[in-house]
């Protein structure tokens, strides 16, 4: 995600609201996101902030919270699946950059970790047909976006699979 020259007073959250429609295929009025600064450096306007976005439709995001409440639970916070299975399988304290891959039938994920933080990821629906297609567009825009945005070349990606056996 691009970062932001914050000028002091400037509110964070509508800065990020601003460039999340150009970034996200959601819009932002279908859309519910949060986000976690990881770099804030001074600049000569201000200050420039890296934050790293996680969004989903608002109505997959009403599904979820219904739900739990339907179920007597009490939502206090959550974690989107990427960032979840980061945590489940890269060391907390980790430096390194990894390229997770979590295929499993009819989805694959692919995620970019820098510092464990999930600063990308794409999930699609595919059909067993086409699973094998699919899943080389889902890495192409892996290594697109990682290109573009997040690594530079002394950057080594570790990578990681996580499958789930098909029934």
């Amino acid at each position: 995600f691009p970062s932001h020259d914050i000028v002091p007073h400037m509110d964070v959250y509508e800065a990020v609201a601003f460039t999340i429609e150009e970034n996200i295929p959601i819009t932002l009025e279908d859309s519910v996101f949060d986000y976690v600064p990881y770099k804030i450096e001074k600049s000569e306007d201000g200050f420039d902030l890296s934050v790293v976005v996680s969004a989903c439709p608002e109505s997959e995001h009403k599904n979820y919270t219904d739900l739990f409440n339907k179920s007597g639970f009490k939502i206090l916070g959550s974690v989107n699946e990427s960032q979840a299975i980061a945590n489940a399988l890269i060391k907390k304290d980790s430096k390194d950059t990894y390229s997770i891959i979590h295929a499993r039938k009819g989805r694959i994920g692919t995620y970019l970790v820098k510092e464990g933080l999930v600063h990308f990821s794409t999930i699609t629906l595919v059909s067993e047909e086409n699973y094998q297609e699919e899943f080389i567009k889902e890495y192409e825009k892996f290594i697109e976006y990682s290109a573009k945005y997040s690594l530079k070349a002394e950057d080594p990606i570790k990578t990681v699979s996580a499958y789930r056996d098909w029934e």
